[in-house]
């Protein structure tokens, strides 16, 4: 409402002129959720109905097209485009609008592995349980067969 943009605008403008733009913006994000807690979710659902792609036959066989994708996704794509269309190696002089397609066509032909990595500490692991007889949960207690029963090389502590 205006009455929120009156309350948060001093504010963003007085850090304005104390702190760097990645600052103001946190700030700023931080004072929509306080005014209103729906807002990010509405605009999300917003931003997810836009979404589209486009494609059409393109001269010689190709194909072309548009596209819009929602934050998450569109942040995925980004973070794949940067990390598989760098320069490979000196001397590499495509433009960035072809490794960028060099990438994507990497990904159709499954040439890009993605990797799901799962940490967990030691500490988040449950314990086994206590027991007090260890044969107690050992449905294959040792054979008295295969026993070593020679008092001479039984502990004498024992």
């Amino acid at each position: 409402t205006d009455e929120q943009a009156g309350l948060a605008e001093p504010i963003l403008v007085d850090l304005a002129g104390k702190a760097g733009a990645a600052e103001v913006a946190k700030a700023g994000r931080h004072l929509r959720a306080v005014l209103d807690p729906d807002g990010e979710e509405r605009d999300e659902r917003a931003d997810y109905g836009r979404r589209f792609l486009r494609v059409r036959p393109g001269k010689g066989g190709g194909v072309e097209g548009e596209f819009y994708l929602p934050r998450e996704a569109g942040a995925r794509l980004m973070a794949l485009l940067q990390a598989y269309a760098k320069l490979r190696a000196q001397g590499d002089d495509r433009p960035l609008t072809v490794r960028q397609a060099d990438a994507l066509i990497a990904l159709l032909e499954q040439k890009i592995v993605t990797e799901l990595l799962v940490v967990v500490s030691a500490e988040s692991l449950p314990t086994d349980p206590e027991t007090t007889d260890p044969t107690a949960d050992n449905p294959y207690p040792a054979d008295p067969a295969t026993q070593d029963t020679d008092p001479a090389t039984q502990d004498p502590a024992a």
